[in-house]
Parts: structure tokens; C-alpha cells; sequence
């Protein structure tokens, strides 16, 4: 009842979608199955917030999700339903029981052994070692020969801070409570954390303030899954290989490409030490939370540029200016990045210019190696996709918005684009959103904002230019961040 109560709320990322798992598995030799068609299974897929737009862009790839959540269960094949998707189910199941018999659709039913891609976000350090175990097992089992699985799991020691104030939290806790009172305890040792270590100064003091500051912000579900949560369990990359290697599993890659790929990093080293210099990189570079992929047979590591030569490219770098040959480029977050050949700046202004849509390499009228642009993948300066993927890269005078993302909209305060990552909305561009239908012209969805200022005796005609203004920049915000067909 805890978890049904206070599950963790179905989000998507780009981080998990099969576009990009191709991608890193293709980089790493690995012959997958094409997102476009294939057989995906979720362990743990909640609402299905990140299958469903999937299954939605590949009609001829079946998708089936589990959980134990019902009312996660239930909210997400009402949404199937409104959409009129035949390729994906979602069921209520406990994973150490799952079986293929489970599927109630006959279509799926008959076309499904094994799976191409296995996904388990959310769920590997927050179950207990049973659980674990059978999920694990289940990958075993259902992952065919050339399939990839993704996992994630928060990993030591990037969380030592996090499982430190975890320990720091229980000790207060008295178990006769009720779990209400609890996470009110919770806050209320946070408030006191925030205000004893406001004054410290070392680092230790430091790190910890900072992790409260990071907690206190966090929901409930989040205080109950993973504070209150006494299954909970980070893993150092050690100890999370030698779990897989007791599974019949074997570890490819973590999905930051730049954790395992290094332009100075000798070859040999993909071959014989490749777990020990990620572990390495773990314990130079920690962070909290991995997503790593898994394969179900054993393999020779090893760099498939020519893979570049099929995928399609993307990048949010933008143009700010430069001299001669000299580019500077600044990202999303502000920062700014100088390439300094002709071809380096031509190959960006060209994605710029495609942005958000990706093209292919060959398409791009400029010669870079393929090694350039790998590390430029790894860098995260361009992002790597299977498929050309089906959004806009021009606004139309009567734009187009998914289905599913306008469900969402109505169901909360996100919605997944067409790269299966989401923004928050502000008030404004909710409204913008959901007076997009394909029909409705720029002016249309501006007439009809000022009607509804004037049923709230809220319009003022002086207003006019900047409402319109505002309803451009926010449908150029639609498209630039590839929420329009």
C-alpha cells in the first residue's frame, strides 16, 4: 500500500529511449535490433510515460511494461486506450512472477520470445536483494542473443553523502509512527540539518549541507522511496558487475559515452581493463545515479565508427559569434564552446540550422573524421539518433502536437516531446498547448487567448502586440524544444 500510495511519478528521458541505446550499443559493436522494429519489455514502466511515446513512433515494434503499482497500471492503459495503440500493454505483476503467458494480447502474445531491449529504471537500488535477484533473472532469461538492457542504480561512492543523511534521518525515526508522521519527521530534521550546518565550513560540513539543500526540495515519494525505504542499496560499479556476472550477464557500457570513451585511451584498454578504468572513473568522477547497458552474451569491445555513418545527428550548440576560421558556440546552459577549423564551424551552423531535427553525417557539407565527431557524441555537443525522428524543424502556420503529450498536459504538469525528454510548463504555454490541434492557425490561438481574457474581464486592448508576441515566442519555444509534428 506504501508504494501504491507514494510511487515515483512515470517520467521520460532521453537517457532510456531505444534511440539512444541503439546508438552507444551500435559504438560498441553490439548487432542490435532497430527501435523501428523490435520487442521492448519495462520493468518497473509505471504509468508508461516512457514506453508509450515509443510505441506510439514505432507501429511495428511491441512494447509491454510491469509494475506493481494498480493505480499506475490502470492510468496508463486508459491512456492506450485513448490513443488506440495495439503494440503496447501494460500489466500489473510482481517481476519475480512475470511470464510471457501474462500478455492477454494475442498479437503480442504470438509474436513475442525474447526481447530486443529490456529496460529497469528506478527499481534495481530501491528493491530488496529478492526482488533484485528476480529481475535480474528475468533479463537472463528474456534478453535475446544480440538484445540490449538498461539499468540504472545509484552508485557509490557518488551517494556517500545521500546514504550518510539517509542514516542520519532513521536514527530519529520511531517505527510505531505512522508512515504520515514519519515523513513529517523527515522534514522537520531537515529544517534543523539546514539551519546546525549553516555555518560550516568544511568540507565535510559542505557536502552534506548541500545533499540537505538537495533533499529538502524533493516529494514525498521520494522521502518514502528512498529515505524510509529500508531495501534501499547503493552500488559501487564493483559490486554491481560481480552481481551480473553471477546473473549470466555481461556489462557494456554506461550510457555517458565519455565515461568509457577517451580519444587518448589506447585500444588495448577496451579489450583488457575496460570495468577497472570505469571504476576508476567512478571513484575520480563520482556521481549519483548510473544508467549502464547490459548484454545476455559475451563480446569483443570495440569502436564501430563506420556505425556513425547510419545515424542521424543532432546538436543544440548555437552560433554567438567568431572571427576567421574561429567559431564560439554556446550551449542551452550557457556555456561556451570555440572550434577553430572552417569544418568544425560549418558542421555546427549546419545542425543549428537542421536543429532540432537530426540529419545524417553524409547530408552535412563539410569533412570531419568520424572520430571528430565521436568525440563530439561523447562531449555531449551532439546527441546521436537511429531514426529520422518524426517532429518539425519549421513552424507551420497551424501547428501539430501529439495526442499522448496533451493527455499528459490534462493528467499533470509535463509532457513528453518527440525526444522522449519533457519540460515543466509555465501557466501561458499550457494554454498555448492545448489550443494546438493542427487546425488552429497562429492567429487562431491568439484570438482565442484574448477571448478568454475577455470572459475574465481580464483583456486590456493595449496588450495586444505583447500577447502576440508572446504567443510567437512561445510556439518557436514548442518547436526549438520538438514538442510540433
Amino acid at each position: 500500500m506504501e508504494y501504491e500510495k507514494y510511487h515515483f511519478i512515470s517520467k521520460p528521458s532521453l537517457e532510456r529511449h531505444l534511440e539512444k541505446i541503439f546508438c552507444i550499443s551500435k559504438l560498441w559493436g553490439i548487432d542490435v535490433k532497430l527501435p523501428s522494429n523490435s520487442s521492448v519489455l519495462e520493468l518497473g514502466a509505471g504509468t508508461g510515460d516512457n514506453l508509450i511515446p515509443m510505441a506510439i513512433s514505432y507501429k511495428d515494434s511491441f512494447f509491454i511494461g510491469i509494475d506493481k503499482s494498480k493505480s499506475q497500471i490502470e492510468r496508463g492503459n486508459e491512456n492506450i486506450k485513448k490513443l488506440g495503440l495495439g503494440n503496447i500493454i501494460l500489466l500489473e505483476k510482481d517481476f519475480s512472477k512475470f511470464k510471457l503467458s501474462d500478455i492477454k494480447s494475442k498479437n503480442l502474445n504470438t509474436k513475442i520470445k525474447t526481447f530486443d531491449y529490456i529496460i529497469m529504471h528506478g527499481v534495481y537500488s530501491w528493491v530488496g536483494d529478492k526482488v533484485r535477484e528476480s529481475a535480474l533473472k528475468i533479463i537472463k532469461k528474456y534478453l535475446n542473443k544480440n538484445g540490449v538492457s538498461y539499468i540504472s542504480f545509484n552508485c557509490y561512492p557518488g551517494c556517500i553523502f545521500r546514504n550518510l543523511l539517509i542514516k542520519i534521518l532513521l536514527k530519529t525515526q520511531d517505527n510505531t509512527k505512522s508512515l504520515e508522521n514519519k515523513i513529517k519527521k523527515v522534514r522537520e530534521d531537515l529544517n534543523f540539518l539546514q539551519e546546525y550546518l549553516q555555518d560550516g565550513n568544511s568540507p565535510y560540513a559542505s557536502s552534506l549541507k548541500q545533499e540537505v539543500e538537495n533533499i529538502s526540495k524533493l516529494s514525498d515519494s521520494f522521502i518514502v522511496n528512498e529515505i524510509l525505504n529500508l531495501d534501499y542499496k547503493s552500488f559501487s560499479l564493483e559490486d554491481f558487475l560481480n552481481n551480473l556476472k553471477r546473473a549470466g550477464l555481461f556489462y557494456l557500457s554506461d550510457t555517458s559515452f565519455i565515461r568509457g570513451f577517451s580519444e587518448n585511451r589506447k585500444e588495448e584498454n577496451l579489450k583488457s581493463n575496460f570495468e577497472n578504468y570505469e571504476s576508476y572513473i567512478d571513484l575520480m568522477f563520482p556521481k549519483i545515479t548510473r544508467g549502464v547497458l547490459v548484454t545476455n552474451t559475451s563480446f569483443q569491445r570495440k569502436i564501430n565508427l563506420d556505425a556513425i555513418d547510419d545515424f542521424y545527428i543532432s546538436s543544440p550548440l548555437v552560433f554567438s559569434g567568431g572571427t576567421g576560421n574561429i567559431g564560439e558556440f554556446k550551449s542551452p546552459n550557457g556555456h561556451s564552446f570555440e572550434f577553430e577549423t572552417k569544418a568544425e564551424v560549418d558542421f555546427f551552423k549546419t545542425l543549428e540550422k537542421n536543429w532540432p531535427k537530426p540529419i545524417k553525417l553524409k547530408d552535412i557539407e563539410c569533412i570531419l573524421r568520424k572520430k571528430r565527431v565521436l568525440d563530439y557524441f561523447s562531449k555531449e555537443f551532439v546527441n546521436f539518433f537511429a531514426t529520422n525522428l518524426n517532429f518539425s524543424n519549421q513552424l507551420e502556420n497551424s501547428p501539430k502536437v501529439s495526442n499522448f503529450a496533451k493527455i499528459q498536459l490534462n493528467n499533470g504538469d509535463f509532457c513528453t516531446n518527440f525526444r522522449n525528454e519533457y519540460v515543466i510548463f509555465n501557466d501561458f504555454q499550457k494554454e498555448v498547448f492545448k489550443l494546438i490541434d493542427g487546425k488552429n492557425t497562429k492567429d487562431d490561438i491568439l484570438n482565442r487567448l484574448i477571448e478568454n481574457l475577455k470572459n475574465q474581464n481580464k483583456y486590456d486592448v493595449k496588450v495586444y502586440d505583447e500577447l502576440k508576441e508572446e504567443v510567437e515566442k512561445t510556439l518557436k519555444f514548442f518547436l526549438e524544444t520538438a514538442y510540433l509534428k
